[in-house]
């Protein structure tokens, strides 16, 4: 009997409830009409809607084999007092074949309201790949970078406006005289796609075209130093142009950074513009980042070296000799420089705030003590980890050298470092400074020379 009572009031407040929500007509419902299952909080008209919800049709267009779109976006400006609607076929249309076929769709709200439209949907059997148009064959002049193998191209389709096109270059080397085949991909949104082979000769650098031949020297250079990692790299080059020359202060006679860099590669002589000149080429080869840099104030000579863009600093570089200085300067911070290379502070992007162990054996020949502060070579680029080899003066661990030949002269300058007494040493440190002064040569700024 308790349990009867307790249902019937149960009841009869349900009752009073429904009755109260009558009066006051709001209920809980939808901020505007939804579609689906996503509800929100808005005032709605009393129980009691009988209105069926509207909407205007979308008609789809796909192609054979594609998916058939969702119900809802077939149906556009919805619209329902209730607040929520529920969009989805009567029956799924078939896009098994091509043509057009009318796809009934069904509304309805959340009261029970229905109504029904019909939206066309085209089905297209496109197995036409988009045309392209203007690819040829490319006569292609030595080491040329700028050339534009996209310019004039263009690619149309039957149905697809804007059909996909690349060009894709993949074994082409601008550096090597030959004969390459290139390819360009057209493709349309139902997948067709078509391919356009054309060949590009690469010419033979001609002795009159000196930036080309310098090119090629360039090329074929990098190919033989070139190392594991770029930074190993950079070394690499620095050591090369610093073998390889021999240090005239007389000016090469241009400001041409081509010129010059042919006039060091050729004849293998030159002053401080040409050794910038040679790294920067190499280095531009070898896609590492750097800047020239200038001495100021430019007394008693001009001086060109080079700065290398490494893990966000830039670190001085130099291949010149110097004085007391027979080697290379490498991976140098600004505190790390000697007098032959004061500059501008200011004019320069930031350096690095501190010393990196890049720097050992930065004097080439100079082979350092192990320091046992520094972790075993681990074959990564981390530059706390590479210690100079001794045989070859470029950072590489032993598993990977690259042997770089002394010249005749960086033979002839150590036999007579072995031969000079302890009387010529003691002679060179008791020379003034007025003395070294005197010995450096008279050169502007814009010719680049410096004390060697």
């Amino acid at each position: 009997m308790a349990k009867k009572g307790i249902l019937r009031l149960n009841i009869l407040m349900a009752c009073v409830l429904l009755t109260a929500m009558s009066v006051t007509g709001t209920i809980l419902a939808l901020k505007k009409p939804a579609i689906g299952d996503t509800p929100a909080e808005i005032e709605a008209p009393a129980i009691g809607d009988t209105t069926a919800p509207t909407g205007l049709i979308k008609p789809a267009t796909i192609y054979l084999g594609g998916e058939l779109p969702p119900a809802s976006s077939l149906v556009q400006e919805v619209s329902d007092d209730s607040g929520r609607v529920y969009i989805s076929y009567v029956t799924e249309p078939d896009i098994s074949v091509a043509g057009t076929c009318q796809a009934k769709i069904c509304l309805k709200d959340r009261f029970g309201n229905v109504s029904y439209i019909t939206c066309p949907i085209t089905v297209i059997d496109d197995h036409t790949a988009p045309i392209i148009y203007g690819p040829c064959d490319v006569e292609l002049r030595y080491g040329d970078e700028e050339y534009d193998f996209m310019a004039g191209i263009r690619a149309e389709d039957n149905y697809d406006e804007e059909p996909g096109l690349r060009c894709d270059l993949t074994g082409l080397d601008i550096y090597e005289p030959g004969i390459y085949q290139i390819r360009y991909y057209a493709s349309d949104d139902a997948g067709n796609c078509r391919i356009t082979t054309v060949n590009v000769t690469v010419s033979a650098p001609q002795d009159d075209d000196m930036e080309a031949y310098l090119k090629s020297m360039v090329n074929d250079i990098y190919k033989e130093i070139k190392c594991r990692y770029p930074i190993w790299t950079a070394r690499a080059i620095l050591n090369y142009v610093h073998d390889n020359m021999t240090y005239n202060p007389a000016s090469c006679g241009t400001n041409d950074i081509y010129e010059a860099a042919y006039y060091g590669f050729t004849n293998h002589t030159g002053n401080c513009y040409v050794y910038y000149c040679m790294c920067k080429l190499l280095l531009d080869r070898a896609g590492i980042e750097n800047m020239p840099i200038v001495r100021y104030p430019a007394e008693p000579s001009g001086h060109y070296w080079i700065l290398i863009r490494y893990r966000g600093y830039w670190w001085h570089c130099d291949a010149t000799p110097f004085k007391g200085h027979e080697g290379v300067y490498f991976m140098l911070n600004d505190n790390q420089l000697d007098q032959y290379h004061q500059f501008d502070r200011n004019a320069y992007p930031a350096r690095s705030p501190s010393g990196s162990n890049l720097a050992i054996g930065a004097v080439y020949g100079y082979t350092p003590s192990p320091d046992p502060a520094l972790p075993a070579d681990t074959g990564n680029e981390t530059p706390e980890e590479l210690i100079a080899d001794p045989d070859t003066d470029v950072m590489v661990p032993d598993e990977e050298i690259t042997d770089i030949p002394e010249t005749e002269d960086t033979e002839e300058t150590s036999e007579e470092t072995t031969e000079s007494t302890e009387e010529d040493t003691n002679e060179v440190q008791e020379t003034t400074a007025e003395e070294v002064q005197e010995t450096i040569p008279e050169a502007s700024a814009e010719e680049g020379g410096e004390a060697v």
